[in-house]
């Protein structure tokens, strides 16, 4: 009976094992599907972006010649309509239209290629020195649509000299991403809110960022759970529990480990606490 007993824990354990080498292949080629797509994409947006670009640099250009015509017409003949609205308001408004069209087509392109970023490839071994804060800020852009959607209570505090760390800064672009959307989606309605905040530790030296949100919570015995593969308390939703066992495993390869503190039906804090280089 023992034996049999034995051979039944030995089975389990392979089994689990390669469910987990599923997961992970199943993640690589999403990823892999992810950065075909993507490619794909941001030639197509890239394009056109560039054409609104350089027309409204020329549109800013020729409005900046035509204004001193029209003003002297306004000087001599008093209001006249331009577009259906009085010239005295089309003269404050067009600049600012003008301007909008290029910070818009400026922020197409930075969304994009903070896509593509995320998206690609990643090299073997590839140790980097960077700033915690700049992921942050691209993970914001990436998300800055689901935010505004999900919560008008967003806040975020990034700390000053922050040390840098070492590793793959779109791996924590990931974590971080996956962190803020979990959050997100823990939202009961947007007038709850989700902080974001990065400081540095400098008694253990660690670099640090804390992702709170003022969700539903997490029950205190699951907590323990939260980053095992296919464990999820959102079946009813689509969740299929890899979200956190990826972005641990992540966090776990940069030498760092999550922390989760959380209180059901008051939120969850999450922190991500890194080393910071040594170098």
């Amino acid at each position: 009976m023992t034996v049999i007993i034995r051979d039944i824990s030995v089975r389990k354990r392979l089994e689990e094992l390669a469910r987990q080498q599923e997961l992970k292949l199943i993640q690589a080629n999403k990823m892999t599907a992810l950065g075909t797509l993507v490619s794909g994409v941001a030639h197509e947006i890239n394009n056109p972006n560039q054409m609104i670009s350089l027309n409204a640099g020329l549109l800013a250009e020729a409005w900046h010649d035509a204004q001193d015509v029209l003003d002297a017409h306004y000087q001599d003949s008093g209001e006249f309509f331009l577009g259906g609205l009085p010239y005295s308001e089309m003269a404050q408004t067009v600049p600012v239209l003008i301007h909008d069209i290029k910070d818009g087509a400026s922020r197409i392109e930075r969304i994009v290629a903070d896509l593509k970023n995320f998206a690609r490839p990643k090299g073997a071994d590839t140790r980097l020195l960077f700033s915690l804060n700049d992921v942050v800020e691209r993970s914001l852009r990436l998300l800055g649509h689901l935010i505004a959607r999900k919560t008008s209570q967003f806040h975020v505090e990034l700390a000053n000299a922050l040390p840098l760390m070492s590793g793959e800064p779109q791996q924590i672009e990931q974590v971080i991403v996956n962190l803020i959307v979990n959050a997100l989606e823990a939202l009961p309605d947007s007038n709850h809110a989700v902080s974001v905040k990065t400081y540095a530790d400098v008694e253990t030296h660690t670099v640090n960022v804390e992702v709170c949100d003022q969700g539903v919570g997490i029950a205190p015995e699951h907590l323990a759970q939260l980053c095992d593969p296919f464990f999820t308390t959102k079946q009813t939703s689509g969740g299929t529990g890899l979200g956190l066992a990826i972005t641990a495993s992540l966090v776990q390869s940069h030498g760092g480990r999550l922390h989760f503190a959380s209180t059901l039906g008051q939120g969850t804090t999450v922190n991500a606490i890194f080393p910071e280089s040594s170098s």
